[in-house]
């Protein structure tokens, strides 16, 4: 079964949006996990990482935490692992994420996300 890892900063509130996009890949019959990150701790996603070897790992970047969430993604990347980016500062600020990413999701992610796990949608930049 594929496995995919969605990762974000740890909001004040619950985070219902990603427990939302966290059901694409389930439905779709991937296992998956939210990561959520704590004072640029990246500790638990690449652990998570080193024990299950994902397929992919989704990236919820806001605007003012991005460096660390771009430098993670960095490392997962240089691991060979595709990475898809998505949130508001993809969506606002997409050309600062292309080199950070396989594939930058604006605005939203459900859809696009879909395409991107069945593996229906080119790398690069996309809008819906």
């Amino acid at each position: 079964m594929p496995y995919f890892i969605l990762v974000a900063r740890k909001p004040p509130i619950e985070p219902l949006g990603l427990h939302y996009l966290d059901e694409v890949p389930h439905r779709l019959g991937w296992d998956s996990d939210v990561v959520l990150i704590e004072n640029d701790d990246f500790y638990p996603l690449f652990e998570r990482i080193a024990e299950r070897r994902p397929d992919m790992v989704g990236f919820h970047v806001w605007a003012g935490y991005h460096l660390p969430m771009l430098t993670a993604a960095d490392t997962v990347r240089a691991q060979g692992i595709p990475v898809v980016m998505g949130g508001p500062y993809a969506t606002y600020s997409h050309t600062e994420c292309e080199s950070h990413a396989d594939w930058v999701i604006r605005a939203s992610g459900f859809g696009l996300l879909e395409k991107v796990l069945r593996g229906q949608l080119a790398h690069g930049t996309h809008f819906d």
